[in-house]
């Protein structure tokens, strides 16, 4: 059985990461996802290498909320960079706000959709700076 669920919203605790590209793989034709976390333990590198279906068909939009106390770890950027990376449709990544210099890298990614825009927000969601990709 495949479940559907075009639009979804997760919470995730430290130890809940290393599934989640076993969880995106469940749902194949999900379209948007918002990921919400308030900590981030460094990852491991093997979670960065499975690709869900999700990548290569329907994901258009994805939201990593963070708190102000997150703005500057190399977990939050690798999140970002596999979802700039690996979605081929994908329309917007938004990211909240953090140091200059990781928002700077995430921009600057090669983006595999040449339609991905990325949007940086402030922690009570107002737009502060947006780029397109004309990859």
């Amino acid at each position: 059985m495949i479940i559907s669920a075009p639009n979804s919203r997760a919470s995730l605790s430290k130890s809940s990461w290393k599934f989640l590209p076993s969880l995106l793989g469940c749902y194949p034709n999900l379209k948007s996802l918002v990921l919400e976390y308030d900590s981030l333990s460094e990852t491991d590198e093997k979670f960065f290498f499975h690709v869900p279906q999700c990548f290569q068909s329907s994901l258009e939009f994805v939201e990593l909320k963070t708190p102000a106390t997150l703005m500057e770890t190399p977990t939050k950027m690798k999140l970002a960079i596999y979802f700039i990376r690996n979605c081929a449709v994908l329309k917007k990544l938004v990211v909240s706000e953090g140091s200059d210099h990781i928002i700077k890298k995430i921009k600057k990614i090669p983006k595999r959709s040449g339609q991905c825009e990325v949007v940086v927000v402030k922690q009570n969601y107002n737009v502060v700076a947006k780029t397109s990709s004309l990859v």
